[in-house]
């Protein structure tokens, strides 16, 4: 589902995205799971752009 959203956006919503979803995996403030969560689409974007 992750890869399927992502290839979906145009490419400056896929920076945004993916500038949103760096935030949220290593800034202090967002919860355990949304951190997981985040670094987890992140993995599954760089698996899909390898």
């Amino acid at each position: 589902m992750i890869e399927k959203a992502f290839t979906s956006l145009e490419s400056d919503q896929q920076k945004a995205a993916m500038d949103h979803l760096q935030r949220m995996a290593a800034e202090p403030g967002w919860q355990p799971e949304q951190q997981v969560s985040a670094q987890a689409a992140l993995d599954t974007i760089a698996d899909h752009k390898t």
